[in-house]
């Protein structure tokens, strides 16, 4: 009786845990940016957007982020935002709204957004000083 109900429990406990809410790595030459549509293919410039239901979309530069979720009225508090840190190994992301940015044609996006991540301010001075560039914050992305 007790393995019986062992193997009808089991299938539930999984489909649970693979409903948990959070990143879902980016298949870099294989996803397809969700705003877009090219495929996704610099890993330095991949963001995601996980909605308060758990769909998760992908996209290949942070200003498509970006003007998704304006074109479609998402509310961002009900967002879960990933942007890839800049020099860091592929899908090593960070939180989008708690990231500093930097803007130059420098970073050469696959849209032209020419936006990259960074943790922190320390993380981002060194390149915004050479590049005589702003530090910005999610709220300045447009």
């Amino acid at each position: 009786m007790k393995s019986s109900c062992i193997v009808l429990l089991l299938p539930a406990i999984m489909l649970l845990a693979s409903c948990t809410r959070g990143y879902k790595a980016i298949e870099y030459s294989s996803d397809g940016c969700a705003h877009c549509k090219m495929t996704i293919v610099d890993a330095r410039y991949g963001a995601e957007i996980v909605t308060d239901k758990g769909k998760v979309y992908k996209f290949d530069d942070i200003l498509c982020l970006k003007q998704y979720i304006n074109e479609n009225k998402m509310e961002e508090s009900k967002l879960m935002l990933f942007v890839e840190k800049y020099s860091a190994a592929q899908n090593d992301v960070t939180d989008a709204k708690q990231a500093v940015y930097i803007r130059h044609e420098h970073f050469a996006t696959p849209m032209n957004g020419n936006y990259a991540a960074f943790v922190s301010v320390e993380e981002a001075r060194p390149f915004a000083d050479s590049l005589q560039s702003d530090i910005l914050t999610w709220n300045d992305i447009q």
